[in-house]
């Protein structure tokens, strides 16, 4: 699963903030700059968004075994997308099952799902943080509403043919 960098550093920004990965007085503009370096959460042993897909599809991009697949097509056509992964991994699913799949993975669900305790975050005794929510926007291209452009350029510039190739430029 890959996903427009431009989208992955505002999330990364927001739920780093959220957890205390990233400062609370760092921009996104000054996030961008760490992002483009050494990735989402500095350290975490996969590199920047580059390196990370680029390692994934330079070794497996001819592998009939491999099969990608963008977090924009997932939120545009869920059922579509849930039936193509179902049949390459050769399992059966009807239409119902697909359905049924796509309504407990959505953002509302996952949402119900956070707020009941069993995923995100919480501060205090077990208490649900609305600031800290795990499932934020659950949307492709906010990055067009939340990103400084001077840090979408950034991200562009490092990562660009990478983005060209899988249809973000």
């Amino acid at each position: 699963l890959y996903r427009d960098p431009r989208d992955v550093a505002v999330s990364y920004f927001h739920h780093g903030k959220a957890t205390g990965a990233v400062d609370e007085s760092l921009s996104l503009d000054g996030y961008s700059k760490l992002f483009v370096e050494s990735g989402p959460i500095s350290g975490n042993g996969f590199g920047n968004w580059g390196e990370h897909v680029g390692s994934w599809f330079g070794a497996k991009e001819d592998d009939p075994k491999f099969l990608p697949v963008s977090y924009e097509a997932m939120m545009n056509a869920p059922e579509s997308e849930l039936s193509r992964i179902a049949h390459f991994l050769k399992i059966p699913a009807s239409h119902e099952a697909i359905e049924t799949a796509v309504e407990r993975a959505s953002a509302a669900e996952m949402r119900r799902i956070e707020e009941a305790g069993d995923i995100g975050h919480k501060r205090g005794k077990h208490k649900f943080d609305e600031n800290a929510r795990f499932v934020r926007k659950a949307k492709a291209e906010t990055w067009r509403e939340e990103l400084p452009p001077v840090a979408a350029r950034r991200i562009e510039d490092a990562f660009g043919p990478s983005m060209e190739k899988l249809g973000y430029l």
